[in-house]
């Protein structure tokens, strides 16, 4: 069973990671939180 659900969300981020449109908007969160971002990084 573990191993089922590991191979389904597997395959929805490979999936999220192919599609332009969820990559453009990760890239506007990222400008746009990128204070909060380095803030959090330290």
């Amino acid at each position: 069973m573990n191993e089922t659900i590991k191979d389904a969300l597997s395959a929805a981020i490979d999936q999220r990671r192919r599609d332009p449109k969820f990559k453009k908007r990760v890239q506007q969160i990222i400008e746009e939180d990128r204070e909060l971002l380095e803030r959090l990084a330290k």
